[in-house]
């Protein structure tokens, strides 16, 4: 490297790599672990009730919508109109469901309130012993849960039905042995 007058910054563009390298490496050997300011943005049961509440609330909003069209409809029809009977029966059934959209909504935004709580406090006891974290197990069991909770109740949807199928009737078991005295 040779030094030039004719060039004086010359030497500072040469050295300018070096001095890029020496400010990161004190940077990193310097910097501090912080805890994440939102560390339930990082766990996946919170942004699966998340997404939950979302829809819940976009599903609640297009029925609010509906209720609104129903209502105009009911409006419009005259009062000795036969069809007005099954339009007023279709408002009462749409404010009941939407009575329990707006229920449920709430319900799913009080419970994504709480796990935001339990996410926070989690996070920062596995911090404290550098444990990994968010915790796979309890993910899956969430999911497992989800499942279970999703599944139909009725015997009959769970159970394939011999007959619908196609398939023939298994044969009858064997009849039992005789004692032998």
């Amino acid at each position: 490297m040779e030094y030039s007058k004719s060039r004086p910054f010359s030497l500072i563009f040469q050295l300018l790599p070096l001095y890029c390298a020496l400010i990161w490496a004190v940077a990193l050997l310097t910097s501090c672990d912080r805890p994440l300011s939102e560390p339930e943005l990082k766990d996946p049961i919170y942004l699966d009730m998340a997404k939950g509440a979302r829809e819940w609330a976009r599903a609640t909003a297009d029925a609010e919508k509906k209720l609104e069209k129903d209502k105009e409809e009911l409006a419009a029809v005259s009062p000795k109109d036969p069809i007005r009977k099954r339009i007023r029966d279709d408002v009462h059934q749409a404010e009941t469901n939407l009575a329990r959209m707006k229920e449920k909504t709430l319900h799913e935004q009080l419970l994504l309130k709480k796990r935001k709580e339990v996410s926070r406090a989690v996070y920062l006891r596995a911090r404290e012993a550098k444990e990994p974290w968010p915790n796979k197990d309890e993910y899956e069991g969430f999911k497992a849960a989800q499942r279970l909770r999703a599944a139909p109740r009725n015997w009959d949807e769970r159970v394939p039905k011999l007959k619908q199928s196609g398939m023939p009737n298994p044969p009858p078991p064997p009849p039992p042995e005789p004692p032998k005295n």
